[in-house]
């Protein structure tokens, strides 16, 4: 995602970007390892955390913190101007999920995607973005679990159309 986005931005804009990702991140160790990163200035931060959270059975109570915690730190620490939080995908739609697995994570997907939006919203420091912008499959990575090339470039169109209208 973070490559369409600097593909759609940099004919207008000086794009510099820094990625901290890992597989299996949580909310949680975001936190941690932000809180271990020293202050920088950023203009823009993208958040895609929620389905390790979700998978892992983390408290939607507690995760819901861990979140308001996550964007305090980006505003805060780090001098973000536009914190995107990206919603949670729909889990119940992930072909490698056999059922009913698929169906009971993809309703606690949902109950988490609803709060986070309502406490962005609440809390006007982020600006939320719904990921819930395709059901068609055939779109995800081969695992079956992953997005796939058509969801990262549908995904970096929607970040840099709200980076670019700020």
């Amino acid at each position: 995602m973070l490559g369409q986005v600097v593909l759609r931005l940099s004919d207008n804009f000086r794009v510099t970007w820094r990625l901290l990702a890992r597989n299996g991140n949580t909310t949680s160790t975001v936190v941690e390892l932000l809180n271990s990163q020293p202050a920088q200035s950023y203009d823009v931060a993208v958040t895609s955390l929620g389905v390790n959270d979700v998978t892992s059975l983390v408290g939607r109570n507690q995760w819901r913190r861990q979140q308001a915690e996550l964007r305090t730190i980006l505003k805060k620490k780090f001098g973000v101007g536009l914190v995107i939080v990206s919603g949670l995908p729909p889990l119940h739609g992930f072909p490698a999920l056999p059922q009913p697995l698929r169906w009971c994570l993809g309703t606690r997907a949902t109950q988490f995607n609803r709060r986070l939006e309502t406490d962005v919203v609440a809390d006007g420091t982020a600006t939320f973005l719904d990921l819930r912008f395709t059901s068609d499959t055939s779109l995800m990575a081969s695992d079956g679990f992953h997005p796939g090339p058509g969801i990262y470039a549908q995904w970096g169109q929607r970040v840099a159309a709200l980076i670019a209208k700020e």
